[in-house]
């Protein structure tokens, strides 16, 4: 089998890179360890309930927003049903101690509304925070399509040097206000202290124009990008996980798999940097760009509580709103042995907003809680299907802990709430192929440069979450950068922005 390209990883980045190769003539072909293609787009169910693993909302799909633009182009939109968020739309962020909730809406002028009534004496600082995120914003070309590729992906692009816990605090002492301002972090998993201002930004806006979901979730999506590949040519070969790329002539060759050589000019490697080291020939690679690979620190893992909740008894309005509770100030997001405690926890409807109208349906929901790597000592060393009893107990007592603090914080839903699966930072670590379980990939910091998408071995490229950016939105810009590394950046830019 002789292909152009290799595509390791059938995530949303990998499936992407591999669509926009594919336009573009060339063979390509994608492996994926795991049994489906789809990554954290998949979908899985319990007593006939599908539940979202990664796919909770989207950003970025109004007319002419990129997303919406890419998948134009790519013919995605059309094989798709995207549903707009209603007006009222939000996040609840919902104090530990205090009675009174601030909705933070998926719009950029009901948001500063409604912060502006809450905290009527924070009123600069509202408007500083939106004004400094527009200022960041209109540098950036996926988010103002005129402006050229380049410039951004060559470095030259620099938005603020401040991390953004430095930038909240010189806005406002006002501690509940904080703890809003930072809320993003939760969708790109990096404590306020390191989070990269500019990378706030992006991730904040996306929201701030309007939140979308999709009938069927993700896994509509990995389905959609599945029919596209096949009529593109591309084969998605499932249950074959890569040991091996090959070199020759001090060039990428190929890749080996179990019972399986696959001969490609080009390997664009869409899992997590850390497993490429183990897979390439010795000195292929300088050993300081390798040993940073593997030294990557990482984002946010989860706790995960998959349920049921039965339509005739949930508030209508709970379908289009995530409720967050939340501690005031910016200590509640930092990593550390509390972070149980004292850190966010996020009731969400992903796969509950439009299965269905019927009164009396069983309506799927997930309950989420940042996790530290360090709750789970002693157990990293087992492996999926080779748990043990002790973990096994120790993983119930952390789904008792949920219940608990959801009893506390979220109004009696534990009452009409049945819990049907958990999933814990080595289930993410299992499942999604990332060290520690980040479900957000490479950490996002102002102190780490993540790896960009060219590397030193001629024919091998990255792609996906790791490289630019993170979640839906994000990670499939990052493939459209990759791909345009590939095919010239300006060109495919080009291409592309004519769907707009």
């Amino acid at each position: 089998m002789k292909y152009d390209f290799a595509v390791i990883g059938s995530g949303i980045g990998g499936l992407t890179t591999a669509a926009l190769l594919a336009r573009q003539g060339r063979s390509v072909v994608v492996i994926e360890r795991g049994a489906r293609p789809g990554g954290a787009l998949r979908r899985f169910t319990r007593q006939g309930i599908p539940f979202d693993i990664g796919c909770h909302y989207i950003g970025c799909l109004n007319h002419g927003d990129i997303l919406r633009v890419l998948w134009e182009y790519l013919g995605i939109m059309q094989m798709v049903t995207a549903v707009p968020f209603p007006e009222d739309g939000c996040d609840v962020v919902r104090f530990r101690d205090s009675e009174s909730d601030v909705c933070a809406y998926y719009h950029n002028d009901r948001y500063r509304d409604a912060l502006i009534n809450r905290f009527p004496e924070a009123r600069h600082a509202v408007d500083g925070y939106l004004k400094e995120i527009e200022t960041i914003i209109n540098t950036i070309p996926f988010y103002n399509l005129d402006l050229p590729l380049e410039p951004f992906f060559r470095g030259l692009w620099r938005p603020a040097f401040m991390n953004l816990a430095e930038f909240i605090e010189k806005l406002t002492e006002n501690r509940y206000l904080q703890s809003v301002f930072a809320m993003p972090t939760l969708l790109y998993g990096a404590a306020p202290s390191v989070a990269s201002l500019g990378v706030h930004a992006m991730v904040a806006w996306s929201y701030l124009k309007g939140a979308w979901t999709l009938e069927g979730g993700g896994q509509a999506l990995a389905d959609a990008f599945t029919r596209l590949l096949a009529s593109q040519g591309v084969e998605i070969i499932c249950g074959a996980e890569v040991e091996r790329i090959t070199t020759d002539n001090g060039r990428v060759s190929g890749i080996c798999a179990r019972d399986m050589e696959i001969s490609a000019e080009n390997v664009v490697f869409a899992a997590h940097p850390s497993h490429l080291p183990a897979m390439l020939p010795e000195g292929a690679m300088r050993p300081a760009w390798l040993h940073r690979m593997q030294e990557l620190e990482n984002s946010w893992s989860m706790y995960i509580l998959f349920g049921c909740i039965s339509s005739e008894r949930l508030p209508d309005a709970y379908r289009w709103q995530n409720i967050c509770s939340l501690v005031p100030g910016l200590e509640g997001y930092e990593n550390s042995p509390d972070f149980f405690e004292d850190g966010p926890l996020v009731f969400s409807m992903p796969s509950g907003r439009i299965e269905s109208d019927s009164m009396d349906a069983s309506l799927g929901t997930v309950v989420m809680k940042p996790a530290w790597w360090g709750d789970i000592k002693g157990f990293e060393h087992l492996r999926k299907g080779r748990r043990s009893d002790e973990y096994r107990l120790w993983k119930k007592k952390q789904q008792e802990k949920i219940l608990e603090l959801m009893e506390k914080y979220f109004d009696g839903i534990i009452n009409c709430l049945k819990p049907l699966a958990f999933g814990t930072p080595l289930t993410f670590r299992d499942e999604l192929g990332t060290p520690q379980g980040g479900v957000y990939g490479v950490l996002r910091s102002s102190g780490q440069i993540n790896p960009s998408p060219r590397t030193s071995l001629p024919g091998l490229w990255l792609t996906g979450q790791n490289t630019l950016m993170t979640g839906i939105v994000g990670t499939s810009i990052s493939a459209l950068g990759a791909a345009g590394e590939i095919l010239g950046l300006e060109e495919l830019w080009n291409e592309v922005r004519q769907c707009r």
